[in-house]
């Protein structure tokens, strides 16, 4: 039996294609959809609690760290728990707000990991805030080289450093560079 030359080619690429794929970490980004990218990363930096709780920086918060107040401190007694159901909807809804602040800030074109680097960040440190930022300056006048390191500004909580914040804007600035989040 002879196989042709084509045939063989074809055989080999899509043995290769498979090798590739199977070693393909978990994190690799396999979607456009900015949010599906980004979801999971949120939920590992924010966690989980139906229950409300004080933040790192001493606001009311609930789920995956939906703010309930901008009033620091507050008592935490006004606010009930939540269902699993009711985290991830509060989730859902959060990153769609922080994409709209993206998409508002932001002028130029993003790829779908680039979008979810900035929506995490967005919605970590607020849209206001982000729209400020020397990230986006710097991101509408062209400079993309410096993006990653942006990130690194955004480490204090309470005029603290952080080592879960700067956890997260070295997460951010991996997703924005198309690697693993994770180490």
């Amino acid at each position: 039996m002879r196989i042709n030359p084509e045939t063989i080619f074809v055989l080999t690429f899509a043995a290769i294609i498979v090798v590739i794929l199977s070693v393909l970490e978990t994190d690799t980004i396999m979607s456009n959809d900015p949010i599906e990218i980004v979801t999971p990363m949120t939920q590992h930096f924010e966690d989980l609690s139906l229950d409300p709780y004080w933040d790192e920086a001493g606001y009311p918060t609930i789920g995956y760290g939906h703010k309930l107040s901008s009033i620091q401190m507050k008592s935490l007694d006004t606010y009930p728990p939540i269902s699993m159901d009711q985290a991830l909807k509060l989730l859902r809804d959060d990153l769609k707000h922080a994409l709209a602040g993206v998409r508002n800030s932001v002028k130029v074109p993003l790829r779908p990991y680039q979008m979810a680097a900035l929506i995490d960040l967005a919605f970590n440190i607020g849209s206001e805030a982000f729209s400020r930022s020397t990230l986006v300056a710097e991101l509408n006048e062209g400079n993309r080289g410096d993006i990653p390191h942006q990130f690194e500004r955004w480490i204090y909580a309470n005029h603290h450093i952080s080592a879960g914040l700067e956890e997260r804007r070295q997460a951010e600035a991996r997703m924005w560079l198309n690697k693993p989040w994770r180490d």
